[in-house]
């Protein structure tokens, strides 16, 4: 999603804000005040190309923020019993019968979709562009034995094409664990999911509608047939969070800002 809509005021020149300053400081203090505003344009631009919020955390205080379960439910939420004893969203899977699509896959478990505005639609938009380094979140689970939130999927607005990227999130029973998926912008580590076979993930991060957390399935929660285990999972705290440069610009911007301002002062 790329807006169009610009703000005049972060793209004014020092002397069109204040002509009385220009005058009494030096033309180095004036250079410093363009380039900090300068940044401050870049990141704003950045933002308003991508309209992805960055840095964000879902923490769903009070209630599931119309995120969806495996079978497109809404989720559950409780308030009390998260990471840091407050809120957080839940879902369960049935896991009688159930087929892996191929080794060592298990079902999507949390869904964040953007027909939905999951999250009032944070997670939508040009992750690229936005500067997106990581996912992360914190989850829990009831099943028998350690399981793997192992899948991140990220899809378009009708949830295809996609990319798909794993890691080995090894998560043991009723403990809140922290899990990451890390993205490397210019080759994000992930399999493509589309018909066109010139689609690369970098075409997918730049259009995001959708994403979902998925898990392995061990035997032990298969169990045999018609003999599976339901099993409960949590989430909480599913942030995004911003390449270091990005960061760094947006706070030394508004560090300098205030500094010029307490000058003014």
């Amino acid at each position: 999603m790329h807006g169009t809509n610009r703000s005049p005021a972060v793209f004014a020149t020092a002397s069109q804000l204040s002509p009385k300053w220009e005058g009494e400081r030096s033309e180095k203090d004036v250079a410093m005040k363009r380039m900090l505003w300068a940044a401050l344009a870049a990141t704003f631009v950045a933002a308003q190309a991508s309209a992805v919020t960055v840095p964000f955390v879902e923490e769903f205080p009070t209630d599931n923020a119309n995120w969806e379960d495996s079978l497109n439910n809404p989720m559950g939420w409780q308030a009390t019993g998260g990471p840091d004893g407050s809120s957080y969203a839940t879902s369960s899977f049935d896991f009688t019968d159930f087929v892996e699509p191929f080794p060592g896959a298990g079902p999507i478990v949390f869904r964040a979709s953007g027909s939905d505005n999951a999250s009032g639609g944070a997670f939508i938009g040009d992750w690229i562009a936005a500067g997106v380094a990581s996912i992360t979140a914190f989850v829990i689970h009831d099943a028998p034995v350690a399981m793997e939130f192992s899948l991140l999927r990220l899809a378009g607005a009708i949830n295809f094409p996609a990319g798909a990227l794993e890691n080995t999130n090894l998560v043991q029973p009723n403990t809140w664990t922290q899990i990451s998926w890390q993205f490397l912008l210019t080759d994000p580590p992930c399999t493509a999911e589309s018909f066109n076979p010139t689609d690369t993930c970098a075409d997918i991060l730049d259009a995001v509608f959708n994403f979902q957390i998925g898990t392995n399935a061990p035997s032990e929660v298969i169990g045999e047939p018609g003999a599976g285990v339901t099993v409960n999972f949590g989430i909480d705290k599913v942030s995004l969070v911003p390449e270091p440069s990005t960061a760094l610009m947006l706070g030394v911007g508004l560090l300098g800002l205030a500094v010029g301002r307490t000058r003014r002062d």
